[in-house]
């Protein structure tokens, strides 16, 4: 803060502004070093939108890349140091501190001359400043304040613990579009400025299908997305150690102007965690008391094309379409979005399992091949923990520049599982992939119900009316795998456990097309179409056996195993 003589400041590291929810439930706002402090006592991070937890993790993240330069070696080395400092149960506060205290100036908000995220001096050509509402993801234009949470009044002004929150999410997270220009960019266009044709024009977050994964408390959640090496895709790229991959706290010289990225650049995970997609300068109001506005336009616009050797906090795919316009010589990497329809556990093959199109690249984001290495090398000794994959991300509107959707999901999962040659990670991702399938034939049926009852009704109507019946079978098989998914180290002992989860799956879809049927005015003995409720039924009960092998109707009636239990200790409840 200002005193009557002072000038305004507001340092990152001595001011509380990072939001923690402890183990104990208690919360508290953190200076940014404290935070590394007290990891262990921290549950989460939890901002004023969950998608701040995110962009400050890899924050937080890219402190401990640059902070340890000097840690290099073999990869043995490397897991050598990782697995001592998850023993230790806490971070090296004296080699963290000694980073930050370097950099100390270069984390104020208010530095007369490298304020923190920000570029010194920025002013728009024709304006004043900007609502700080342009840097609230649950902010709408005024014409739409009538569907927000948030009270248009209390709108003028951000806090400045706030304000550097949403000024993160915001070089992560800001949607595209038409920019105001400011003074010094050469790239306006009668009086706005547009992303360069091809570019990225969200934050580089905004194109990713970000992913994470979650320890007991914030040192594990830290440790475990710290991923020092990459024996797939980073042996031309270091991860840990490289010198010239400067994070804006450790830059010089910052150009008000847009700057395209080279295609070489980033360098490493950090240039991609913090990465400056804004030129961006907070305006604090008269009193210093709070900020008042926000002056943005575009600022270093770079690719997350084939960026898989460097940011390892997303799944990929491969775009043939990318190699087709660009004309390149071989299937480019792009990032692999979330889908705001699924919740995270449908995809779990996008996540856990190693496969392309063409079955040859590994596509699952670097942190869960992260682990997958740590338990081949048995770091954890036995003790393998529990962790959870976490899902948050921004969807976009038209043409990227508004948001439409968030995106928070998660599932627990042992980490063994995430082991290369997991055979139990392969029959997870099979079982997920065949409740989708029952899913589908369960939308078959409704279609040949609809054909017995020889209704004629709009293929729209009929095809919205299955979706609504298949999203209901995912809704209640929800549970039903998320519990599957947390118990699967009882499935390395336990031959019965995927027969038991596909049954359960069964029983579900079964219940769900029985139900639909009694709601429909359908005689059980005509036929229309060649169609029958008879035949239906049949077609039914044959594709569940089909899809879900190991399961039948008769079967699946009788059982009631419960996850949590051993196949031995139901059969000795059933005697």
């Amino acid at each position: 803060m200002a005193g009557p003589e002072q000038p305004l400041s507001f340092n990152l590291l001595e001011e509380g502004w990072i939001p923690v929810v402890y183990r104990d439930g208690s919360q508290g706002e953190l200076p940014l070093g404290d935070v590394f402090a007290q990891a262990p006592r921290i549950r989460t991070i939890e901002g004023d939108a969950r998608q701040q937890t995110f962009v400050l993790l890899r924050l937080l993240l890219a402190v401990l890349y640059r902070s340890h330069l000097d840690f290099t070696g073999t990869e043995a080395d490397l897991r050598l140091f990782w697995k001592e400092a998850w023993g230790d149960g806490a971070f090296d506060l004296n080699t963290i501190d000694a980073y930050l205290d370097r950099f100390h100036d270069r984390f104020d908000l208010f530095d007369p001359e490298h304020p923190f995220f920000q570029t010194f001096g920025l002013r728009y050509v024709s304006k004043e400043y900007d609502s700080v509402g342009e840097m609230v993801a649950d902010v709408p234009k005024p014409e739409k304040f009538l569907f927000s949470m948030r009270d248009q009044h209390h709108l003028d002004s951000l806090g400045f613990a706030e304000a550097a929150r949403w000024l993160v999410f915001m070089q992560a997270f800001d949607p595209a579009g038409i920019k105001s220009p400011v003074a010094g960019n050469m790239h306006q266009k009668a009086g706005k400025v547009y992303a360069p044709q091809g570019a990225l024009g969200t934050g580089v977050a905004g194109a990713l299908g970000g992913i994470f994964v979650e320890g007991d408390n914030l040192f594990q959640t830290l440790m475990l997305n710290w991923v020092l090496y990459d024996s797939v895709r980073s042996k031309e790229h270091p991860l840990l150690g490289v010198e010239r991959d400067l994070p804006p706290w450790e830059q010089d010289d910052c150009s008000c102007d847009m700057v395209i990225q080279a295609a070489d650049e980033p360098y490493s995970p950090v240039g991609m965690y913090v990465a400056q997609s804004r030129r961006v300068r907070l305006v604090p109001d008269a009193s210093a008391q709070v900020v008042r506005g926000v002056i943005s336009c575009y600022g270093t616009v770079g690719s997350v094309l084939d960026k898989q050797h460097v940011e390892p906090m997303t799944a990929w795919r491969e775009s043939p379409a990318q190699q087709k316009k660009l004309g390149l010589s071989h299937v480019p990497l792009m990032p692999l979005a979330h889908d705001p329809a699924r919740s995270l556990w449908r995809g779990l093959g996008s996540v856990i399992a190693a496969r392309g199109a063409t079955g040859e690249q590994d596509l699952r984001p670097g942190v869960i091949r992260w682990i997958g290495a740590l338990e081949d090398a048995d770091v954890f000794e036995g003790a393998s923990p529990l962790v959870t994959l976490h899902a948050q991300g921004m969807v976009y509107g038209t043409q990227s520049s508004v948001f439409s959707e968030a995106i928070d999901d998660s599932f627990a999962i042992p980490a063994m599982v995430l082991r290369d040659a997991s055979r139990t990670r392969a029959l997870a991702v099979q079982v997920v992939e065949q409740a989708a399938n029952a899913a589908d034939a369960l939308g078959r049926f409704m279609n040949n119900i609809r054909r017995a009852a020889g209704d004629r009704s709009d293929a729209s109507q009929y095809r919205a009316k299955t979706t609504r019946v298949k999203e209901e079978a995912f809704r209640e098989m929800d549970g039903l795998c998320r519990e599957c998914l947390r118990n699967l180290d009882k499935a390395e002992q336990d031959e019965g456990y995927f027969d038991a989860w596909r049954n359960g799956i069964r029983r579900i879809i079964w219940a769900i097309g029985h139900r639909s049927l009694s709601t429909m005015s359908v005689s059980y003995f005509e036929m229309h179409d060649k169609m029958s409720v008879g035949r239906a039924l049949q077609l039914f009960e044959q594709s569940l056996d089909k899809e879900l092998p190991g399961t039948s109707k008769r079967r699946q009636q009788k059982a009631t195993y419960r996850f949590g239990q051993t196949m031995a200790e139901k059969e000795d409840e059933e005697s």
